[in-house]
């Protein structure tokens, strides 16, 4: 229970943390005081040998989570990690300061997140300060390009949901580098203008551009080494 005017007096900046849905958030509410969910977080600092998971479920179905850490959430650089795993088994690994106030997006309205460290140094941890839902045309306003995680750790483009005619495609989606451009991923986007390809990707696949009736102008970078079969066929406006 909350007494009646436990925090009578207290600046009206004041921000109350808990759990989503629960009696923290409609005292807050009531209170008039602004409420944030602080859902998960390790031991600070974490153990040695640590192999902890942790699982968050959204009270409220919802397409995809925005989940927000602290500024101070950090572990030791490549030799602890955090991983957060998503609703459809999608795994993303972190490690060092890359989560430190870093905001990540999961698809689905649940997630696990697992921190595991070996024997020696261990840093802060980690602290989520905020889970929010998301709509699906809230997430696809955020994420055009859609993903898919590579052997090695870094992103494919596998395809494009947004609107614009004229493109620059990412070099980084959620703090992952993009590094490739996957088979078909823009085939048949009649709209496409122009696009320009970041120095982060090192190869383009079969067909990535085939039938883009419109493309007029593509830059392509240096790091740009591998082309697979036709990704430009029947582009016929690219001069």
């Amino acid at each position: 229970s909350i007494g009646e005017g436990a925090f009578a007096n207290c600046s009206s900046d004041l921000i109350i943390y808990g759990i989503a849905g629960s009696a923290a958030e409609e005292y807050a509410i009531q209170a008039g005081y602004e409420f944030k969910p602080s859902v998960l977080q390790s031991s600070h600092p974490y153990d040695n040998n640590a192999n902890e998971t942790w699982t968050y479920t959204h009270p409220e179905p919802v397409y995809a989570l925005k989940i927000t850490f602290s500024d101070d959430t950090e572990v030791e650089n490549n030799y602890d990690h955090i991983t957060i795993t998503d609703s459809n088994g999608e795994v993303t690994t972190y490690t060092g300061t890359a989560l430190s106030g870093a905001t990540v997006y999961v698809i689905g309205n649940s997630f696990d997140i697992n921190l595991s460290s070996d024997s020696s140094v261990t840093g802060y941890g980690f602290r989520i300060v905020s889970v929010e839902g998301m709509s699906e045309q809230e997430y696809i306003e955020t994420h055009p390009f859609t993903t898919s995680m590579r052997s090695d750790g870094t992103y494919a483009i596998t395809g494009y949901n947004g609107t614009e005619t004229d493109i620059s495609i990412p070099a980084e989606i959620d703090g992952i580098s993009i590094t490739e451009i996957y088979n078909d991923a823009f085939r048949n986007n009649s709209a496409l203008t122009s696009v320009t390809i970041p120095e982060s990707v090192t190869s383009i696949g079969d067909y990535a551009f085939r039938d883009c009736s419109n493309l007029t102008s593509v830059f392509i970078p240096d790091s740009v080494t591998a082309f697979g079969n036709n990704v430009f066929l029947n582009c016929t406006n690219l001069t």
